[in-house]
């Protein structure tokens, strides 16, 4: 089902908003964003493939989310991040150059992130290593 007709469902299956809370707006203002009640009804999932350098390795993870992936899950994963700079300097890698959060931290924000909301935000289950 295509992104715009999973959201008019969602969106008409809620009574258009007014059943759950605030109604979604149509025309919404720049910065106003979508009504709570839909921020933490979003989820997300991807599947990643990962490839070494020379080719010899490779893996597939899933990861799924809860929280909308524009705001609530985003937010979420920031101050994750944050965390992880200020509490858990000794435990992340110690290469340098300019580098993704996930590569400047390493596993640390991956058991970070499947902690979080008592292991509910995010999930990581391998598919396929070689």
């Amino acid at each position: 089902m295509g992104a715009g007709l999973t959201a008019g469902w969602l969106w008409m299956s809620r009574g258009f908003g007014y059943f759950v809370g605030a109604p979604i707006p149509l025309s919404p203002k720049p910065g106003q964003g979508p009504p709570e009640w839909l921020r933490r009804a979003g989820k997300f999932r991807v599947v990643l493939k990962a490839t070494s350098a020379t080719g010899e390795h490779a893996a597939m993870v899933d990861v799924q989310g809860r929280g909308d992936p524009g705001y609530l899950a985003t937010s979420k994963i920031l101050g994750e991040v944050g965390l992880c700079l200020a509490l858990d300097q000794e435990m992340t890698p110690r290469s340098g150059g300019v580098l993704t959060p996930a590569l400047a931290l390493g596993s640390v924000l991956r058991e970070r992130l499947a902690a979080a909301e008592g292991g509910q935000f995010m999930q990581f289950r391998v598919l396929a290593e070689t």
